[in-house]
């Protein structure tokens, strides 16, 4: 799906980026480690499991049995049977790769005043555990980088827009007031998890087969109160595609459109506070979502919501080893 997405912007609208673009950032081992929400403290599998309270006391890639923690968080039974190389291959290294993409993407967002992965959004791994495909915790990583490495990021809000509750960054900034979480999902589904919903600020729940004028109305209604109660450094948007019409895990009924719509409103609600903002796509499960999310990814290039005209003073003049300064 990630690279579905990004493949039909760069085929389709070439002229969107003519000169060279960042090479992708890999989240190597050593990168995860600072800050402490690295995936050398994930605890797999859930507490349930009969491998509960196993502590690991180095990185994943040396451990062949990994391959069952692997599995049961991808929720892909084969993938046990896979030799660990495979495991680190075919699934951990691209999953790092879009880790660090969203990493890379937090500092550029501050530098440029938006920045989006078309990856990541692992919202359900915390700083000690990984579930519901998601096997490192991106969102906690590039909060917490800003946090400790660039100067004049103290604040943050996550907005999730993904079907299912973020409960993994709600974890792991549980009592945190630098962190303000607002969350709408559908509240019949997946995970569930009661004791992570102590840390929304903001939280929507919603009934099965929500459409789409309800949906957008209580996401702009609720976004305009959070940004009115915690004013931030930087926001956080997961702009899951699983509320999408058909999606059989989200359970919603949102129209191709009403995304679309639903990332414009955020953007322009978000920009207006010239607050830099890092999208990154999470959940989707269908084919077409690939085509939705470049959808929206044009319409806000088209509407001047992101590009480099949109960029900041202070972006403009940016010397970040992660970008070449004219590329948009």
């Amino acid at each position: 799906m990630w690279g579905l997405a990004s493949g039909k912007v760069q085929d389709q609208h070439e002229h969107l980026c003519t000169k060279p673009r960042a090479q992708p950032l890999l989240a190597c081992l050593e990168h995860l480690r600072h800050p402490e929400a690295g995936p050398e403290r994930i605890r797999f599998p859930p507490a349930d499991s009969g491998l509960a309270g196993q502590r690991r006391t180095d990185s994943l890639h040396l451990f062949p049995q990994w391959s069952f923690a692997v599995a049961t968080i991808t929720e892909i039974p084969p993938v046990i049977f896979l030799p660990n190389f495979l495991v680190q291959r075919k699934v951990l290294k691209p999953l790092r790769t879009q880790t660090g993409g969203t990493i890379m993407a937090g500092k550029l967002a501050v530098e440029r005043g938006w920045a989006i992965n078309v990856g990541g959004g692992f919202h359900h791994c915390s700083s000690d555990r990984g579930g519901g495909f998601c096997a490192y915790a991106d969102i906690t990583l590039a909060i917490k980088f800003l946090f400790e490495r660039v100067e004049g990021i103290s604040r943050a809000t996550i907005i999730d827009l993904d079907a299912h509750q973020g409960n993994g960054h709600e974890r792991d900034f549980m009592g945190d007031k630098r962190v303000y979480i607002m969350d709408v999902y559908n509240r019949h589904i997946y995970p569930g998890d009661r004791f992570a919903k102590q840390a929304i600020r903001r939280k929507v729940e919603l009934e099965w087969a929500t459409e789409d004028d309800e949906y957008l109305t209580k996401v702009e209604r609720n976004l305009e109160k959070a940004l009115q109660e915690h004013r931030p450094d930087v926001v956080v948007y997961n702009a899951g595609t699983d509320v999408l019409e058909g999606d059989r895990l989200g359970g919603l009924s949102i129209s191709p459109q009403g995304i679309v719509k639903r990332d414009e409103l955020v953007f322009r609600m978000v920009r207006s506070l010239q607050v830099p903002i890092l999208m990154v796509t999470s959940g989707g499960y269908q084919k077409r979502t690939a085509r939705i999310i470049a959808d929206s990814i044009l319409n806000l290039y088209g509407l001047g919501l992101i590009g480099p005209e949109s960029a900041s003073v202070s972006a403009q003049n940016s010397d970040s080893p992660l970008l070449p300064p004219e590329v948009p």
